[in-house]
């Protein structure tokens, strides 16, 4: 079973000069099985896993991600300029908006689970529902900052584990 990821693949292609002989070639897959990719039709994961790592680009990969397994998706704004400065203006507004349920959440995580009332589970939604607004933001900051250092985010997350480790936050 396939995923379709046409119009992420030919947006990630475009963006980085990248033609479908190329991809094909270089993933050693035949062009007309490349070109029904690249217009719409679904993509078996070793495909996916294949251009992914050839592309190497984080949006696609964040976008493919979400399409796959429901994760975060990639942030494509259409009101706000997607340059780092932009984004921290916008991550602060929602870190400010989450910090103002912050303390009332609190005292309702105390609780027993039996004792939290329908009123306060859907508090403590909407302030996960404000970490998701952060996050969605935090990973294009992060993106936009790596992309300027011309990294993608898979390589800053490899150099980073040994840290993570280190730190306990995640296993070996």
């Amino acid at each position: 079973m396939g995923v379709k990821i046409g119009y992420h693949l030919t947006k990630t292609a475009k963006e980085r000069n990248i033609k479908q002989a190329d991809v094909a070639r270089q993933l050693n897959y035949a062009k007309t099985t490349v070109n029904g990719y690249f217009n719409g039709e679904p993509a078996p994961h070793d495909f996916i896993e294949s251009v992914s790592v050839l592309l190497d680009d984080s949006e696609f990969n964040q976008s493919v991600a979400h399409q796959l397994f429901r994760t975060v998706p990639a942030m494509e704004a259409v009101q706000y300029h997607e340059n780092p400065v932009v984004l921290d203006v916008i991550q602060k507004q929602q870190s400010d908006e989450r910090k103002q349920h912050h303390h009332e959440a609190i005292m309702i995580m105390t609780k027993k689970p039996e004792y939290i009332t329908e009123k306060e589970f859907e508090k403590l939604e909407m302030y996960a529902d404000e970490f998701l607004d952060e996050l969605l933001v935090e990973t294009k900051l992060v993106i936009e900052i790596l992309r300027i250092c011309g990294k993608s985010i898979m390589t800053a997350v490899n150099e980073r584990q040994v840290h993570w480790i280190e730190q306990g936050y995640i296993r070996k």
